[in-house]
């Protein structure tokens, strides 16, 4: 499964381990609970004019189920 994380800068900051950010948690959970593997592609965002054409464009490039 592939999941369109869209977030802050929280879940990209170095001062965490990558197994302990938010996205690689849900993709633990999510397939533990699911039974299929889970690859996330995760994208700082702010709330800006352009932001719906950067997350179509996303879409687009990532087919996030």
């Amino acid at each position: 499964m592939r999941i369109l994380r869209l977030t802050n800068s929280n879940d990209l900051t170095p001062a965490v381990a990558p197994e302990f950010r938010a996205s690689a948690v849900v993709e633990r959970v999510v397939s533990a609970a699911t039974g299929e593997p889970v690859e996330s592609m995760v994208r700082a965002i702010w709330p800006t004019p352009d932001l719906p054409d950067h997350v179509g464009r996303w879409i687009e490039t990532y087919q996030p189920d």
